[in-house]
Formats: C-alpha cells, sequence, structure tokens
C-alpha cells in the first residue's frame, strides 16, 4: 500500500487517522503529538496500518504543585533525565514549558535539588511497596508502569518558591506500540501505564481479565494537604467516582484512561492475569468523560468526608442488589489509602473503597473506617441513590457520643462533628450506620415537590392517612444541613389532602425545603427535602456564585443561541489565565471553568464571546 515519510517537524492537534488506502508512515523522528490544555493528540485504530520511527508524545499537566500518576505511552530508550528532567544539567530552568524538577532526599547527583522527600517514585509489585527515584539516568524501570511524579510546573519551578509556577508538558520519545499489547499482573496489587498514545476504554481490558475495577489518580481530590488522592473505579458503582471533582463528575460514568494516564488493579486471581490492550479499545478525543455506560438496579449510598476546610477530602460507596453477596468476593474493591484524611469502609478486618452488599434489609450495618484526623470539625454527607422504595430507615450511630440521627435515603444530608483529644473522638470505629425497619406512621407524605415560579417558589405537598392532625411547618435552608421554620399551614384532615405553601423570598442558589407534620398529640413526622436551585432567569451569560467559593466558575447560560462560544479569563493585570471554546447548543445551560487555588486573591476578568462577535465581560471575584 501507498506510505508517507516525514522529512521535517510535524506537530500534531488532533490525531493522526490513516485514510483506506494510506498504510505506513514513516516519521524520521520528526512527529511530536501534542497536549494542551485543551485536548491532547492520539493515534487512532492501527489495525491493517504501521507507523514506524520515534514519535514524541505529550503530556500536559497544569500546575497545581501536586502529584501526577502517569505512563509513558512509547518504547523509549530515553533516561529519566533525557526525558523528564529535558536533559538538562540540574536546577536549570529551561526549556519553558516543558519538564520538571525531579528532586529528593538522597541523590547520585542527577537530581535537580534536595527536597525533604522524593518528588518520583513507582510501585514494586512483588515486594507490594514504592521505590524512590533517587538518579535519572537510567531508563525508566518497567516501562509499562505507572510512575508517580511530583510536578511543580515547568523546569522554571525551583526550591525557590518566588520562581515560576506554570503548566508544563512531560513527553517521551521513541516508538509507539500498536497491536495487541500484554501487560503480566501477579496477584495483587499491580500499576498499569497506559501503552497507547490514545485514550483506551480501559474497562475492556480490566474486564475481560475478570477484573471489576481500577483505581486512579485525581490531582483534585483535596484530602488533607491538597495534594490529590485515589478514584475507586468499579462496576460495582456504575464506574462512577467516589470522590466528586471538576475532572470526575458526580454521576458520570468514567471508563477511560488517557494517553500518558496510568492506574491501578488489583488482581485476586492467583498465578496472575494478563490485561490486553488491543487497538479496537482506543477512543478518539481526549476528554475525561464518558457518556453511556449501564445504569443497573442497584441502589447506592454514597458518603463524603468533608475537611475542617469544608472539601470533599475522601468518600467511599455501597452498592445494594440482589445479585451480589453481603461475604467479601472481587466485587468489593478493596481501598488504597491516601497520605491525609481517610474514610473507608470495614468488613471483616477488610477496609474497602466500594462495598458491593445484597438487597439492603433492617439489621443491616454500614461500618466506616476513619483515619487521619486532627483536632478540627468535620462533616459527613450523605447521598443515596435508588434507595427510596427501601423499605428501611437509615441511622448514623456516633459511637463517641452515643447519639443516632436520621440518614435520608431520598435525599442529600449531612452530618457535622469534632475531633478532640478524647480517643474516642478519633476512633476509627466512631461511625456506622444501622438500618431499621421503616416503622408505620399515623400520616404518610405522598409526595413533595418544589417549583420555582418567577422569583418565587411554589413547594406543594399531598398527604395520605391524615388523622388527628394539627398543622404543617415549612422549614428553609441555603445548606440543606440548618432548617428554619419559614411558614405554617392549617391540616384539612381529609382523605388525599393536598397542600401548598409560596416562598416569596427565594435566594439565588439553593433552596431546600422539608415539611413537618404536627398532629393534635404533638408528634411530629418529616417529609423528605427537596431542592429548587436559583439561576439568574434574565436572558443572558452570568456566573453564580460570585465571589466564587468551591475553586471552580459556574457560568450560567439563559436563553443564549447556539454556537460556538470563546472564553478567556483575565487576571487583574490583564494576563491571560485560561482559554477555551466550547460547542453550546443554545437554550439554557452551565459551563465550569476549573480556578487555581493558588491564583491571588482579587478581581478577575472574564471575556465570553459569541458566534456573532458580540462580548460579554464579567468581573469574577476572588
Amino acid at each position: 500500500g501507498s506510505g508517507v515519510t516525514l522529512a521535517g517537524s510535524v506537530d500534531i492537534y488532533r490525531s493522526v487517522t490513516y485514510s483506506p488506502s494510506g498504510t505506513k508512515l514513516s516519521t524520521g523522528g520528526f512527529l511530536t503529538l501534542k497536549s494542551t490544555a485543551s485536548e491532547t493528540a492520539w493515534l487512532g485504530d492501527m489495525t491493517g496500518h504501521s507507523i514506524t520511527g520515534d514519535v514524541t508524545v505529550e503530556r500536559y499537566s497544569t500546575a497545581l504543585q501536586n502529584w501526577q500518576f502517569l505512563a509513558i505511552p512509547t518504547q523509549t530508550t530515553q533516561t529519566i533525565h533525557e526525558a523528564w528532567q529535558e536533559n538538562q544539567a540540574p536546577k536549570v530552568q529551561a526549556p519553558i514549558g516543558y519538564g520538571t524538577q525531579i528532586t529528593g532526599p538522597v541523590s547520585d547527583g542527577t537530581l535537580d535539588w534536595v527536597s525533604p522527600n522524593p518528588s518520583m517514585k513507582y510501585w514494586d509489585a512483588p515486594t507490594q511497596a514504592y521505590i524512590n527515584i533517587t538518579g535519572t539516568n537510567m531508563r525508566f524501570p518497567n516501562i509499562q508502569n505507572g510512575f508517580f511524579l511530583f510536578i511543580r510546573g515547568d523546569r522554571q519551578a525551583t526550591e525557590d518558591l518566588s520562581t515560576p509556577h506554570v503548566p508544563t508538558a512531560m513527553r517521551t520519545k521513541g516508538p509507539l506500540y500498536t497491536g495487541p499489547v500484554p501487560i503480566t499482573v501477579p496477584v495483587n496489587f499491580s500499576s498499569v501505564g497506559n501503552p497507547y498514545a490514545s485514550a483506551v476504554d480501559f474497562v475492556n481490558v480490566t474486564e475481560a481479565a475478570g477484573i471489576p475495577q481500577f483505581y486512579v489518580w485525581d490531582p483534585l481530590i483535596y484530602g488533607e494537604r491538597g495534594l490529590g488522592g485515589y478514584q475507586t473505579i468499579s462496576s460495582v458503582n456504575s464506574y462512577f467516582p467516589t470522590v466528586p471533582t471538576s475532572y470526575y463528575i458526580d454521576g458520570t460514568p468514567y471508563r477511560n484512561l488517557e494517553s500518558g494516564q496510568a492506574a491501578f488493579v488489583n488482581n485476586t486471581t492467583s498465578g496472575g492475569v494478563t490485561l490486553t490492550f488491543n487497538e479496537s479499545d482506543k477512543r478518539s478525543g481526549s476528554h475525561l468523560v464518558f457518556r453511556g455506560g449501564d445504569i443497573s438496579a442497584s441502589g447506592f449510598l454514597r458518603t463524603y468526608l468533608y475537611s475542617a476546610s469544608g472539601k470533599i477530602a475522601d468518600g467511599n460507596v455501597v452498592a445494594f442488589n440482589s445479585k451480589y453477596k453481603n461475604s467479601l468476593d472481587a466485587n468489593d474493591a478493596i481501598k488504597i489509602r491516601n497520605a491525609g484524611l481517610n474514610l473507608g469502609l470495614r468488613r471483616d478486618g477488610v477496609i474497602l473503597a466500594v462495598e458491593a452488599r445484597n438487597t439492603v434489609s433492617a439489621k443491616d450495618t454500614i461500618y466506616f473506617d476513619l483515619k487521619n484526623v486532627s483536632k478540627a470539625t468535620y462533616r459527613l454527607g450523605f447521598n443515596p441513590t435508588n434507595m427510596e422504595d427501601a423499605a428501611v430507615t437509615a441511622y448514623l450511630v456516633d459511637n463517641y457520643l452515643k447519639t443516632q440521627k436520621e440518614v435520608s435515603l431520598t435525599g442529600p444530608s449531612f452530618a457535622d462533628f469534632t475531633v478532640n483529644s478524647d480517643a474516642g473522638s478519633f476512633a476509627a470505629d466512631r461511625f456506622i450506620i444501622v438500618f431499621k425497619k421503616m416503622e408505620v406512621l399515623p400520616v404518610t407524605f405522598v409526595s413533595i415537590k418544589a417549583a420555582q415560579k418567577d422569583k418565587e417558589i411554589v413547594v406543594n405537598w399531598n398527604m395520605a392517612n391524615e388523622n388527628n392532625m394539627l398543622q404543617y411547618e415549612v422549614e428553609k435552608s441555603t445548606d440543606g444541613n440548618n432548617f428554619v421554620k419559614t411558614g405554617t399551614v392549617a391540616a384539612n384532615n381529609t382523605v388525599g389532602a393536598n397542600y401548598q405553601w409560596i416562598d416569596k423570598d427565594a435566594v439565588p442558589g439553593n433552596n431546600y425545603y422539608r415539611i413537618r407534620s404536627v398532629d393534635k398529640s404533638s408528634k411530629t413526622v418529616y417529609s423528605t427535602m427537596v431542592n429548587v436551585l436559583i439561576t439568574n432567569l434574565k436572558t443572558g451569560i452570568s456566573i453564580y456564585p460570585n465571589p466564587i467559593t468551591d475553586a471552580v466558575i459556574h457560568l450560567q447560560f439563559i436563553n443564549q443561541p447556539e454556537g460556538r462560544y470563546r472564553i478567556r479569563l483575565l487576571n487583574p493585570l490583564g494576563q491571560l489565565i485560561v482559554a477555551k471554546q466550547i460547542e453550546y447548543a443554545g437554550g439554557n445551560g452551565s459551563e465550569d471553568i476549573k480556578w487555581d487555588y493558588k491564583m491571588a486573591r482579587g478581581i478577575y476578568q472574564l471575556e465570553i464571546t459569541r458566534e456573532d462577535g458580540s462580548v460579554v465581560v464579567i468581573k469574577v471575584l476572588y
């Protein structure tokens, strides 16, 4: 078949694919697959095609100053020094935009500078331990491993904190892997790097080997120090993340490993298994989101641990389904410990991140495992899915305070707790959830709904079995935790009674409501909680909230036309911080723009340019 030979440098920003008649590409060492803030270039399905010669493959990284778990997508003969230190002498701050400074407490003279902890390490499966890199004049050990690298920024970022910390691209050069790539993993935990210069559907790879989950590193999990944490991606949890971040969004399945991304797998089959990457596993694009996936009939209870600063630090999931066993098996995902805060699940002496259990029933118990907390106030958040029909009531039991609090199985709920110097306050087994048979109540909430109407919110609820009722009290909250009574409606004591209350003081953002029924003997029953999110209804583009509070700019589009929108974020000095473009389908919608916590506080300028050339400028307060 026909072929192409490169005679000069070619940078690819999207993809390399082949026409039906094109079968051979000789790079001559001139081809580079670029990686930028908006996209990473990839090599398409190579079935029936060939590529020879060296290729440079980049992996973009923001200057978050935290860990990344990287793969080597080239059959490189380079040393670590030649690749990720850009073949520069120690501490040289060049080239701009590439590489990083690799450091550690012990060095053979090739590290850039001495640091209290190593900035590069890899997992050694035989010893089940990390090995620190103390010298870089060597090839990458076991190139199909993953490598943890602490990225401070490009080569400009040194031990001097005043040096620039800007995004960088880590790159290696060598022939590309094509065709089937088998990787043997022994029993227990192993790290596996994506060998392809392309995103792959890793679920296809792991399920073929009988492994129902894998673990990826998410640098946006705050943890205790903001350095990242593990996401457990499990078939039991429909491949949803265990800790929601702007990289791994709650309610979205994540099946892909990106070009340059590594993961952990836990093989429970004695004798080892083989993970085989095939060309058919490749996926186009470089976004993390994979739309779709099988949402089973499972019920889920997701629990999040919030740090003292209010950020989600860790989380876990219990999945209830008749196809699962209550005893430990391969469907239960063992937890990998984070360096900081940890909230796992204990079962038969094993700590889990995802627990698969049979259908929930009365007297079931969830045992939490709390680790690495300090003297502070924390929060537990509970998010149930498909649990509305469970004929049980859930209670959070605090073994230290000897209290119990109902956990909603129909909507989010929260529980704050404080750790002090008493050992019981930071005991690993302080919290459990017990399930009890749902009590038959004299009055039943059939439904409760709330919806915005102009500037007001209308709350409706339907009742059954009304008898000897006195009144209904409407309680409101803006955080889903602290409620105050805002209205009272007298009871009708009729069959199938319907009630309505109008909130004339709706506020921008979240408006949570619940109804407290009170009978004539003062017995009370609470409804489930409902929420209405209020945004600016005027036609236009806005952000909410402002100032931003959760490290994300929430951009709201109200009645906007379809088309391409260009977005630029400028700092107070007029310097470009973020640039991206989106294809907007029109109407009402939203777009999230990640914010870097390290940026200075002040007034930033967000510019949104519509396809017709009109520009909207919004001042963003931080």
